[in-house]
Order: C-alpha cells, then structure tokens, then sequence
C-alpha cells in the first residue's frame, strides 16, 4: 500500500510506445503531390534533359496542387503498321475539369471523361469525396474509394502526351521561340523537333529473318507460347531498334505554375525489328485553360447507391432455438434473481427478468450482450443482398 502513492508518478515507458506517443501528436505528413508542387522548376532551360523530364512527368495530383483549378482536353491519334497490312488506329478524346480544393486543404471535386474512337466511353466524378465511376452505357457506381483509385483515373487523364513522349524522348530536341501569354497568363514557348532516321531501322530491319507468313499472306498460324516468345524478344529490341522518322510540335509551359498548359505534336517512328519494320505515327493536342477559376462539378444523380445490409445477430444459437431448428437449453436464473427464458418461444413472446422489471436482458458468463440491429455498408469485394 505504501507504493500506490508512488505509482503514478512512475514514467517508465517502453521506447516504442514513446516514439509512438509522439508520431501521434506529430502533424500528419505533407501530400507527396503538395510537396511536388512547391518546387521551383527552371522554365527556362528545358533543353536540359532532366529539368524537361521532370516537367514531362509531372503527376495528377501535383498538375491539381501546381494550377489549383482548371479544365483540361486532349485529342490524340495513334496509327500502327507494317508494309501492306492494313494498319492498325487509335484515337481517344479526353476533358478533365478539376475544382478548388477545400478549406482543409483536401483534394478538390475533379470529373475525367475518356472517350475512344470505337465508341468506349469512361466517366468518373469525384464530388464531396464521393468517388462515381461509369463505363460505356453503365450506371454510375459509387465508392468511399478508400484506396484513392481516383487518383490513378486523374493522372492517366492528363498523361495523354507522357505516353508519346517516352517513344521519342532520347531523340526529341526542344528549342525556346520566345515568351507569350495564353489566357491572359505568360508562357514560355518552345518548339519540338525530332530528325528523321527511318533508313537507320529499315537496315537494321534488313538484317532480321522475315515474319512467319500464312497461306491467306496474313500472319502464319503457330503455337500460342511461340508467338509470345518472339513477341517477348521483339519488344525486347524494340527500344534500340526505333528510330524517329520526323516530327514536329509547340510547347508551352505556364510560368506561374511551371506545368505544360499546351503542347502540339506530330510524329513517326520506324522500328527495324524485321525486313518490313513496323512504322507508328502519332498525332496530340492538348491545353489547360481556365486556370484558378471554381469549376464545379455536378453530383450524378442516378449513382446506384452503397449496398448496405443487416449485421448478424450474435447470438446464433437463440436464432436457431427461435426458428425451431434446435432444442432450447434451460436457462439459468440471471443477475435479477429470476429464471427467464431468451428468445421467442413457440406460442409466446420472449420475456425480461421479472426481478428487473422488464429492463435489458443481463449476458450470461461467457456470452456477448445483445447489439441492437442496425446497418454497415459493405466494402468492397464483398456481395450485395
């Protein structure tokens, strides 16, 4: 007893629950993208391989965190062929509206839509952080999107030029033009070039055995791990094996923010991975405009909402006894010093104990108490009612 005085003033305290005290009063850690977003770029000097790279790649969230609004589009086209197959294209159109962000600092409301040159349609929202999400003549989905997969959806919107621009980055030349305004805001312009060096693939192409050919002349028919092997290794020269084949294009990078507010670009590679090298033609623009101004973004109004289900009783047993499934155990007396019996019984309504007066039911040793019905959402992975 002597020692009881004493023990709250004891400070012991194992290290780690230490350290963890104070990583709890700490401040969270800053956005990596905010964080991103107050570095200081040299506008000036892309011709230096690093600072355009670093520009190039800029994420979503640090575009959002750089330009805090703004309304984004984008077209391209791609066309890919080889001698006088028929070549293969591709074209996407894309328009992302991002809002301010909240007065806490959190990322604001933000809509991407993606629609492809077959028709494919991709729309999402992510409105008063809700995450809506549709595909094609879908409904609109919804989510807590507790793993931030809105994130990913933003960024691969605005990546459209980043894709092309790992194809001829090693040959891409940037040359400054001079300054100018877009929208009232001043930008630095820069022209793109690439050279031509098509006749370097096609004789390296020269060099590779032909393609197997079927007797209709289109692509011989073989074993399927064949045909992803030497699909394996093609691609696997495809990086040394591309040349530029020409291109030209504008850059414009906003000198407030640092980020790309327009880009024009048309390019060819030729890849000499076989006597008939296979040619890639590429086709963007793209632009940022009503930069800092409130967008806002409409909620979906016919989003099928979160599936919600009941909770399981926990006691499994009386549900059983309840339904006729299992015979009752006999019941002891309870706190109130009254035997009762829980559940409905066959003929009668379920009682409290007499001794107190009908209040909540008392758990037994070793059993949980009884919690009152009520609803969960139901996360994701698991099955609607």
């Amino acid at each position: 007893m002597l020692l009881a005085p004493l023990l709250p003033s004891c400070t012991c305290q194992r290290s780690e629950n230490v350290d963890a005290k104070k990583r709890m009063s700490e401040p969270p850690p800053p956005d990596p993208s905010v964080r991103a977003a107050s570095e200081q770029l040299a506008i000036d000097d892309l011709t230096d391989a690093k600072v355009l790279d670093r520009v190039m790649r800029m994420e979503g969230g640090e575009i959002a965190a750089r330009l805090k609004s703004f309304a984004f589009t984008a077209e391209g086209n791609l066309t890919f062929g080889r001698g006088e197959q028929p070549a293969m294209r591709s074209a996407e159109k894309t328009r992302v509206v991002q809002g301010l962000a909240r007065a806490d600092g959190s990322d604001g409301d933000f809509a991407v839509e993606v629609v492809t040159g077959d028709g494919s349609e991709q729309r999402l929202a992510y409105v008063n952080e809700i995450f809506f999400l549709k595909n094609n003549n879908g409904k609109w989905r919804m989510s807590r999107d507790p793993d931030g997969e809105r994130h990913a959806y933003r960024s691969d919107g605005l990546a459209v030029w980043k894709s092309f621009y790992d194809l001829f980055k090693h040959a891409l030349t940037v040359e400054k033009i001079g300054d100018g305004r877009q929208d009232g805001r001043e930008v630095v312009k820069y022209r793109l070039t690439v050279p031509d060096r098509g006749a370097q693939a096609r004789a390296m192409g020269a060099k590779e055995p032909p393609l197997p050919v079927g007797p209709d002349g289109g692509p011989a028919e073989e074993p399927a791990e064949v045909t992803r092997k030497r699909m394996r290794d093609r691609m696997a020269k495809w990086r040394e094996r591309a040349k530029p084949a020409g291109g030209a294009g504008e850059l414009w990078i906003d000198v407030e923010t640092a980020v790309p507010s327009y880009l024009r670009f048309d390019g060819k590679l030729v890849v000499g991975d076989a006597p008939d090298p296979a040619q890639l033609a590429v086709k963007l623009e793209q632009r940022f405009s009503e930069i800092g101004k409130n967008h806002q973004v409409p909620m979906p109004k016919d989003a099928i909402e979160e599936v919600r289900r009941q909770k399981m009783p926990v006691r499994v047993r009386e549900m059983l006894e309840e339904g006729g499934a299992v015979e009752p155990l006999p019941r002891d007396a309870g706190p109130g010093g009254a035997a009762s019996k829980v559940g409905a019984t066959k003929g009668g309504a379920s009682t409290g104990s007499a001794a107190s007066g009908g209040g909540k039911q008392q758990s037994k040793p070793g059993e949980l108490p009884d919690d009152p019905p009520d609803e969960a959402p139901v996360g994701p992975g698991n099955d609607p009612e």
